[in-house]
């Protein structure tokens, strides 16, 4: 059996949005087609809450450091910001 690794920044666990239907079909294909899949949305905590999260999602703090850049809070760049975080040996993903 094949696996797939689908990482975002947003959960999709009850898809609303363009990006989580997109997702949500996409894992569903796969799964069709004889795919183990899995699913990691690294996303800002206050977005969403309980039945909206995935098993394996992890929340980006709203007072975590990684939501600074370069040490200032800038706005609109959180997709960014959880990239980083994700990725860090102190960050969410561990």
């Amino acid at each position: 059996m094949k696996n797939i690794l689908f990482l975002s920044t947003y959960s999709f666990a009850k898809p609303r949005h363009g990006g989580q239907i997109r997702l949500h079909q996409l894992v569903k294909k796969f799964k069709e087609n004889g795919w183990k899949t899995r699913s990691i949305a690294v996303y800002e905590q206050e977005s969403f809450i309980g039945d909206e999260l995935g098993t394996f999602d992890v929340p980006l703090p709203v007072d975590s450091t990684f939501r600074l850049f370069k040490g200032r809070n800038i706005p609109l760049i959180n997709d960014l910001l959880t990239g980083s975080y994700a990725a860090s040996e102190t960050g969410g993903v561990q």
